[in-house]
């Protein structure tokens, strides 16, 4: 039986479990997608050639264009929906390296001083603020761990987390001190706003030079002698050296056409947005896996740590080598089929530069909203914190998050194809977007990088 066969006898049995509900779940789906964010202008003409051109206008896209177009580079940035549309205009918000794995201080710490740069450097409001966030402790186990944290990154310059009590933490948020054992705090994390940060960031940087063409998917990448040449868009042909696909969650689609592996784990995640009746916490957190983003509205952005992860063609191919990463995260990601698994087996892998792709089909990809984890998170929240209570609910909405098999994300050049830089795989991509950036210009402009990149190769995924 070869590879494709299995696949699908895979997906047969996936299915089959999934009609005796074990693993169906009806909101693993797509829906008809709308973007949160801010429109940006776009610019008329596409040009013949560039320095850059970047794929995906994320924050990951916005940011690497910022950094590229500084260093006198001419940039022309792809979207094939609109800027921000997808899973970075409907992100948690939060700049933060609570719980942080250590390996990934120097990126966060790095991201930290640049997001408290950003607005000067794009001469515009991004909506980020030095806040401090806190994550509360119910029990004693929870206590625990955040004291073996503490110690863990205690010699690292760039956090300074500590453990406070809970009259302290009370104080902060408006939680009842006998509710909780204490909190895990640090004040130099904080808070960006998703609905406006990539719009912001990408005219900054166009006002700086950068091209800008939303509704412009690139097709595929052309190379000359092995090397980039050029990117055919749906719109034309860019002639470039340089390309750096920041895609997010359609970047492994990207890849599979160049015939390039690139592992991806997708998983669909639901948040709403509450306005209390009466003054709410000053200061964002979190308790129980629920966390509330203040916003400058007066409203809040209410999340939980839980999300679904359709099992699609893609999953079943890379099969096992999902394991470790869904280990991490068990409980807070949940394998299931449903829709988006029968749908992911009609999407190619392979076309010509001529054939309309699947990214021309699907401008924005937007999960279908699922209330059962959001709202009984909620109810929670406002048990403990019955400044919720009476709230009125704005907006309900879902987005995709990616992660890879060993849950760092990909920032490196492509050994096979030189001139491709990857950029993808993040699963926090706000707390670390603009250190990301800096390293991607590093890439492509040849500079040798100023922190540690090899946990981050391409080819660890590939070997």
């Amino acid at each position: 039986m070869n590879r494709r066969r299995l696949i699908v006898a895979g997906a047969a049995g996936a299915l089959s479990i999934g009609a005796g509900k074990a693993l169906w779940c009806g909101n693993a789906a797509l829906m008809a997608g709308h973007a949160r964010t801010v429109p940006v202008v776009n610019d008329p003409v596409l040009p013949v050639e560039a320095d850059v051109v970047i794929v995906g206008g994320g924050i990951m896209g916005a940011s690497a264009a910022l950094c590229l177009v500084e260093r006198g580079l001419s940039v022309v940035l792809c979207e094939k929906g609109v800027i921000g549309g997808e899973a970075s205009g409907r992100a948690a918000g939060w700049v933060d390296s609570l719980y942080a794995d250590p390996a990934l201080a120097d990126l966060i710490s790095r991201s930290k001083v640049l997001w408290g740069e950003m607005d000067g450097r794009v001469n515009g409001k991004t909506g980020y603020q030095k806040s401090g966030l806190t994550i509360l402790c119910k029990d004693e186990d929870e206590l625990q761990a955040a004291y073996e944290w503490t110690d863990l990154v205690a010699e690292h310059p760039g956090f300074d987390a500590i453990v406070i009590s809970p009259d302290k933490a009370g104080r902060l948020t408006g939680i009842e001190p006998d509710k909780i054992v204490g909190a895990l705090f640090q004040p130099s994390d904080g808070l960006v706003e998703p609905r406006i940060a990539a719009s912001v960031i990408t005219e900054g940087a166009r006002q700086s030079g950068l091209s800008v063409h939303q509704q412009c998917a690139v097709r595929t990448i052309e190379l000359e002698a092995g090397h980039v040449s050029s990117v055919v868009t749906e719109l034309g042909i860019i002639k470039t050296r340089q390309v750096v696909l920041a895609g997010g969650a359609w970047s492994s689609l990207f890849c599979a056409n160049l015939g390039l592996k690139l592992p991806q784990l997708q998983a669909f995640a639901s948040s709403i947005r509450i306005r209390p009746k009466s003054k709410g916490p000053s200061i964002s957190g979190q308790y129980d896996r629920v966390f509330w983003r203040n916003e400058a509205s007066g409203s809040y952005t209410i999340g939980v740590y839980n999300g679904i992860a359709p099992i699609t063609r893609e999953a079943m191919y890379y099969g096992i080598r999902f394991i470790p990463a869904l280990r991490d995260m068990w409980g807070v990601i949940r394998p299931v089929a449903g829709p988006e698994t029968l749908r992911s087996f009609k999407v190619p892998t392979r076309w010509s530069p001529d054939d309309i792709t699947p990214f021309e089909k699907t401008r924005i990809l937007q999960p279908s909203f699922d209330g059962s984890a959001i709202f009984t998170g909620f109810e929670r929240l406002q048990r403990e914190l019955p400044v919720f209570e009476a709230s009125i609910i704005e907006e309900t909405w879902a987005g995709v998050l990616v992660t890879t098999p060993d849950n760092f994300p990909v920032i490196s050049p492509v050994a096979s194809v030189p001139g491709l830089t990857i950029c993808s795989g993040f699963f926090n991509g706000f707390s670390i977007a603009p250190a990301v950036a800096e390293l991607v210009a590093d890439f492509v402009t040849g500079k040798e990088p100023m922190l540690d990149v090899q946990a981050y190769r391409y080819e660890r995924l590939t070997a």
